[in-house]
């Protein structure tokens, strides 16, 4: 299941590059408000589990998404020390995770749904923010070239074929990277709290601040 995002990641670059970041990024931020609030509602373990699978392909969808929004206007010598703050946020986002579950987990007779239902409101927010952002440099550049060139579609799965061909093993190796780095955090991070619980005999309130 955590290699989910890294294979979906896959299928980023094109809708993208034929239509502008800002549309994929608004579909994938409204999957995220459905997936949160459905996860909240479902009854057993394997609902959980699908809801949640469905959630990765999401998050797939939408890291390339950012990442491409993100850098794509960064001078060159920026983008690495850019691309760690980005890459930063995931942490970011567990620590806030971890705060609100101090205030919503088993606070209320609904046990650890309030925390799903909340985190489906953040994305309302993001929505209305990327709506009010333009179209990159760089893709308007990109695009207006391409209408030149008289087919947008044609033109971006031309240049693919020429990058598959040229670097079909670096893809593979990125792609293998990515999900080792996958498989590294989910099964370190997600089973640490488990872990603490069944093996360090720790309580759910000193769990969540590890």
């Amino acid at each position: 299941m955590v290699s989910i995002p890294t294979c979906s990641s896959l299928h980023v670059p094109v809708k993208p590059v034929l239509n502008g970041n800002r549309r994929p990024f608004v579909v994938n931020n409204i999957l995220f408000i459905v997936l949160e609030l459905g996860t909240g509602f479902v009854s057993d373990f394997n609902s959980f589990l699908g809801i949640r699978a469905i959630y990765g392909i999401a998050m797939g969808g939408l890291y390339g998404n950012a990442a491409a929004t993100a850098l794509e206007d960064c001078p060159a010598e920026a983008r690495g020390i850019i691309s760690g703050m980005l890459q930063q946020g995931y942490a970011f986002g567990y620590l806030l995770a971890t705060a609100f579950a101090r205030g919503l987990v088993n606070t209320t007779p609904h046990g650890w749904r309030p925390l799903m239902w909340f985190g489906a409101c953040p994305p309302i927010l993001i929505i209305a923010f990327r709506l009010c952002l333009p179209e990159t440099k760089a893709f308007r550049e990109r695009k207006a070239l391409r209408e030149q060139e008289g087919s947008l579609a044609g033109s971006f799965f031309t240049e693919g074929k020429v990058a598959m061909k040229k670097h079909w093993m670096l893809l593979i190796y990125m792609v293998l990277l990515m999900a080792g780095f996958n498989f590294m955090s989910h099964g370190s991070q997600d089973l640490y709290p488990t872990m603490l619980k069944n093996r360090m005999s720790q309580s759910s309130p000193p769990c969540l601040l590890s």
